[in-house]
């Protein structure tokens, strides 16, 4: 693909990226204020595609000086094993890149979206807001 074929279809990345962030974060307050939602298996193999799909349209437009700082960050969070406010083995984009070659209910998608309800209860969880954040950031840069 040729760079001038790529900055042809720039608007639709951007905009491909924004409704992946939407969705994100749609998900996520729905995990937050309907918990039984992650016992569905077609929910967590949905959510599972909609992390990789995230993760594919940050690093398309990463190479682009304009996006490349809040593309990168994305990337890095979901590329990132939490610490805080609880420890996990894995990150969102290894446990959405298993799924498919796991137990639904065992999943490590599953699990980390199990301890996410147990501590989100208590507070925010830190890369959650800066997704938010990173959304309108994308938002504004586009504009």
């Amino acid at each position: 693909m040729t760079k001038y074929h790529f900055k042809k279809k720039l608007p639709e990345k951007i905009k491909e990226l924004e409704d992946d962030l939407t969705r994100f974060n749609e998900e996520w307050y729905q995990i937050k204020t309907e918990k039984k939602i992650i016992e569905n298996k077609r929910f967590l193999s949905i959510f599972a595609k909609d992390i990789l799909k995230l993760d594919q349209h940050a690093r398309e437009i990463a190479d682009l000086n304009t996006y490349k700082s809040s593309a990168d960050l994305i990337h890095y969070i979901l590329n990132t094993p939490w610490g805080a406010p609880f420890v996990a083995s894995t990150t969102l984009l290894d446990a959405a890149r298993s799924f498919s070659d796991e137990i639904p209910l065992k999943s490590d998608l599953y699990h980390l979206l199990k301890m996410f309800i147990q501590y989100s209860t208590k507070c925010d969880i830190p890369i959650l807001q800066s997704l938010k954040m990173l959304k309108d950031e994308i938002h504004l840069l586009s504009a």
